[in-house]
């Protein structure tokens, strides 16, 4: 067991970090999010809208990628994740929607 004499000196409260509230630290922590919505993320749930009547499996992959994009974007300037959600859910419907026309109709690939 250790005695009180073994313990290594307190740090300097002189220097620099000492200084910091709480609320302070908080705030390098967690940044204040950026207002308005995020541009990536508006043109991934376009292109996913889009996709669902033209060109369904090519916007099917931009909307997937542009929505991970976007939700790496919010994540670092912390904004909400609602548009990157809105951008996968609508690229996996985007692919659905394809298969599903391609299986049971004979349309071009430049439909649905």
């Amino acid at each position: 067991m250790s005695e009180w004499r073994d313990l290594p000196p307190p740090p300097d409260p002189d220097q620099p970090g000492w200084d910091l509230t709480a609320d302070d630290l908080a705030a390098q922590l967690h940044p204040d999010p950026q207002p308005g919505p995020d541009p990536v993320g508006v043109v991934a749930v376009t292109a996913g809208f889009v996709g669902i009547v033209f060109f369904g499996i090519l916007m099917t992959l931009v909307a997937g990628i542009l929505g991970a994009i976007a939700g790496q974007r919010a994540r670092a300037a912390g904004r909400s994740f609602e548009l990157a959600y809105l951008a996968f859910g609508l690229s996996a419907v985007d692919g659905i929607v394809w298969l599903v026309l391609h299986m049971l109709f004979d349309v071009p690939i430049t439909v649905g």
